[in-house]
């Protein structure tokens, strides 16, 4: 019996002891949880105070811009500035205001004629305080009169943060103060901006003190408030059955695992989901430009406006038996279990949830306003073990950039691969053009009886794989030699081996050009110097890619002028690609317009493009220029466009490109 009740009180002391431990526990990892939240909200309140900050110095230099233009167009203030007549100018300026009447009494407008001043922007410390100002030099016909400058007390700035954020107290520190550092205090947060001049020169500081007692007195209420709860489960435990445990536990880690404002799953919910092993979709939601709507409303209005988006997602959700988290500020997730993931099965959904999403008008009563958002998506799918959230945030980035509503993760817009393979060829390149691997394959160009009558030259990268020859084509390395400032050099190794090749034939050469190498001096020069060091340039065709992305046509023209006075002849490519621009044709006058491969190809099936190649060829007989038809893959489409009047033929049915010089 004695052993028995022993036994009773070893229990009992051990289930005290239980209780305390996991009270201590829990009371040490709410109050880590807490800490790490406050510093959030914290870091968010300290980084919009400085954007609002920002947007109120860009809307008053504006502001203040308008004023000064508004004041120097008149004609009475030039006469005024130039007799030195302040008694009119002050009459001028006094009526020349664009802010009402609270904010006119913190501007003041100074105006000299002596000492001359470049115009400017910036902070200045005065007897009567710090202002913000703007300056202006004043000219009449290119002589300097004087200058006018308007300027607002910082107060003005002071009073809108006042009116915005629940400020404690702000405190304009000189230059020469002691510089305080944004710090945490038990119940003031310090936040620092600073005041420059024109010339960057720190001129002051503006020091506030945010209240932030009732965030952490909230915070501390809810700990306790958690901790009862778990002590009130402790004792659940102790004293019920494995039934009522496993109903407490399951509402306790709800609360956990839920988003307090939304309702919905939270960040730790999707990833204690993400560690199971199961492969899952995983869409990843953003609203365009959020933060605006934070800066410009207010946090309590942007909090209104997540809560109607997520109802809005909570039902989709349903729709599609989707799980929703809120993951951060604007940021949602869906997840779905799905092993045989493909993108097109959820084009439709996407599309549908955007259109939604899109649709939903929100309704700010306190600004008599009705809001309209934005969102993207991006997807991605895998298991546990293939950071999901990360590839969904890449694919989510990449939609942004293009304004697409939603993209699916893959390895191409993988950004660190990307960049690794970017970075992997600059290193070929630069080895290429140093152990002269950039060399030209030739591709035969023949007449209407299959006489070869010119090649073409087309670049090509010659690597080596595992001690194996690999010949690498332009989409595999031009535009990173272009973004990568190594164009140039291998346009210029190209030139060179195909003309030193074809200086002792009797062919014609065409070299390939962008429009872009027109509008850079230094590339035309040294081509320049290497056409005309050939030994015929009446055998060089210079093929130009049509496009409508040409601003400066008149500046091309000059360049192509040059190349023609040494016997050059010009070719148009890709003309018919769908933006050729007829006009530019009929100024650039080219001896050749190369038919685009892809109306050649469809050819024999396809009426409009058989309709476009009669009328190019028809065309350019009339203007007396010579055609040429590329991607000629067999004898029924050669025999057609010979049918139609083209002069020359280019493509596999005559023969690849080869590497001629090194055979």
């Amino acid at each position: 019996m004695g052993t028995l009740k022993n036994t009773k009180q070893k229990v009992f002391i051990s289930s005290i002891l239980l209780v305390l431990i996991l009270f201590i526990v829990g009371y040490i990892f709410l109050n880590f949880v807490f800490d790490k939240q406050i510093k959030q909200r914290v870091d968010t309140i300290s980084t919009s105070t400085q954007k609002l900050f920002n947007i109120y110095i860009d809307r008053y230099r504006t502001i203040l811009d308008k004023n000064i233009e508004y004041i120097v167009l008149k004609e009475e203030f030039i006469d005024a500035l130039k007799s030195k007549n302040r008694k009119k100018i002050d009459e001028i300026v006094s009526n020349s205001y664009f802010l009402d009447k609270t904010s006119e009494q913190n501007i003041e407008v100074s105006y000299y004629t002596k000492t001359k001043k470049e115009s400017s922007v910036g902070f200045k410390n005065t007897k009567n305080g710090i202002y913000f100002f703007v300056l202006k030099s004043v000219f009449d016909k290119d002589r300097y009169i004087g200058f006018i400058e308007q300027s607002i007390k910082i107060e003005l700035f002071v009073k809108e943060l006042k009116n915005i954020y629940k400020i404690k107290s702000i405190n304009i520190l000189n230059k020469d103060d002691s510089y305080i550092q944004s710090k945490l205090t038990d119940e003031t947060l310090i936040t620092n901006i600073q005041f420059r001049s024109d010339n960057s020169i720190p001129v002051t500081y503006l020091s506030l003190h945010f209240d932030i007692s009732e965030l952490i007195k909230s915070q501390n209420n809810l700990i306790h408030t958690l901790l009862l709860v778990g002590l009130f489960i402790s004792v659940l435990i102790l004293f019920f059955t494995k039934k009522s445990f496993d109903s407490v536990f399951y509402h306790f880690k709800k609360h956990t695992f839920t988003d307090a404002l939304t309702g919905v799953g939270n960040k730790q919910k999707l990833d204690y989901e993400l560690s199971k092993e199961k492969v899952n979709v995983l869409i990843l939601m953003n609203i365009k430009e959020f933060s605006l709507i934070n800066e410009l409303y207010g946090i309590s209005i942007g909090n209104d406006v997540l809560v109607s988006i997520s109802k809005e997602l909570t039902e989709f959700a349903k729709k599609y038996s989707l799980k929703l988290y809120r993951i951060s500020s604007d940021e949602f997730a869906f997840l779905k279990y799905d092993d045989s993931f493909s993108e097109d099965d959820y084009v439709e959904i996407l599309e549908e949830l955007h259109e939604n999403i899109h649709s939903l008008r929100i309704k700010i009563e306190k600004f008599s306003d009705i809001l309209q958002v934005e969102p993207y998506f991006g997807v991605s799918n895998g298991s546990a073990d293939d950071n999901l959230v990360e590839k969904s945030q890449m694919a989510l980035k990449k939609a942004k950039e293009k304004s697409l509503p939603f993209m699916a993760y893959t390895e191409y817009i993988d950004t660190k691969q990307n960049s690794s393979r970017i970075i992997k060829m600059k290193k070929t390149l630069k080895h290429a053009l140093k152990n002269n691997n950039i060399v030209p394959f030739f591709q035969e160009i023949r007449d209407r009886d299959k006489n070869v009558v010119k090649y073409e030259a087309l670049v090509r990268l010659i690597d080596f794989e595992n001690g194996k020859e690999k010949i690498l084509y332009p989409g595999d390395f031009l535009s990173i030699a272009i973004n990568g400032g190594l164009y140039s050099d291998v346009a210029k190794e190209v030139l060179n081996q195909a003309l030193s090749f074809f200086s002792n034939r009797e062919e014609i050469i065409s070299i390939n050009f962008l429009p872009s190498d027109f509008f850079q001096p230094k590339v035309i020069d040294t081509f320049i110097e290497i056409v005309e060091g050939f030994s015929d340039p009446k055998r060089i065709v210079i093929e130009i890619t049509e496009e409508d992305k040409i601003e400066d046509f008149n500046r091309l023209l000059k360049i192509v002028k040059r190349f023609r006075k040494l016997g050059v002849k010009i070719a148009v490519d890709d003309f018919g690609s769908g933006y050729a621009n007829y006009s530019h044709i009929l100024r650039l006058k080219p001896d050749y317009l190369k038919i685009d491969g892809s109306l050649v190809q469809n050819i024999l099936d396809d009426e409009e493009s058989k309709i476009l190649v009669k009328s190019i060829v028809h065309f350019a007989q009339e203007l007396g220029i010579k055609t040429v038809a590329e991607y000629v893959e067999n004898e029924e489409i050669f025999e057609l466009l010979k049918e139609y009047g083209v002069d020359e033929y280019q493509g596999f049915y005559f023969g690849k490109a080869q590497n001629l010089i090194n055979t």
